[in-house]
């Protein structure tokens, strides 16, 4: 066509094709970490292609946390979790435009109130013996042969370095009397 007519004028329109019909998109949100007591909230944000207004909702929603949908492709996720809510949560958002519907799932993980670093040990354990909460459980303060970890676990102290064994007796028998004020203890 452009061969035979070189010196012609030619009028291209480029038009882009209707998409259709387009479901939501939740804008991905990252995992969450808080502490038992400490206040969570979060936005949960949808756009639609279309421009069709969207209906934000949220499942699985642990006791006490709320979500509110503010009708303009916004919503709020707020929870204060209580003692004893320390886990591994999933959170399911679904974002809806009245015909298609897409999901996201967000992961909150909840740390004990006694161990904000969540390395197995209560805080103050670790303030008392360390100062701080640097420490995260693997390491061996006293080179001792136990872990921080370990020793907590235990009621140990992970300051007192190592020493020789505590001592057996071998003599009098375990029961056995003795007879004498002034016994031998044999080790």
């Amino acid at each position: 066509m452009f061969d035979a007519n070189t010196t012609g004028t030619y009028t291209v329109v480029m038009e882009t094709p209707d998409p259709g019909p387009v479901a939501p998109k939740i804008v991905p949100i990252p995992d969450q970490l808080t502490v038992e007591t400490e206040p969570l909230a979060f936005t949960v944000q949808a756009a639609d292609a279309n421009g069709n207004p969207i209906t934000l909702a949220a499942a699985n929603l642990p006791a006490g946390a709320s979500f509110t949908d503010h009708g303009d492709g916004t919503g709020t996720f707020q929870w204060t979790p209580a003692q004893g809510q320390k886990g591994s949560y999933t959170l399911g958002f679904r974002a809806s435009d009245g015909n298609l519907e897409s999901s996201r799932t967000v992961g909150v993980t909840v740390r004990w109130i006694h161990d904000r670093d969540g390395d197995g040990m209560r805080d103050d354990w670790e303030k008392k013996y360390f100062g701080d909460l640097d420490r995260d459980g693997t390491g061996d303060y006293d080179n001792d042969g136990f872990t921080d970890l370990e020793e907590y676990e235990n009621g140990m102290d992970p300051t007192l370095p190592p020493g020789p064994s505590e001592p057996v007796p071998e003599a009098p028998a375990d029961g056995g009397e003795v007879t004498s004020l002034t016994p031998a203890l044999t080790l």
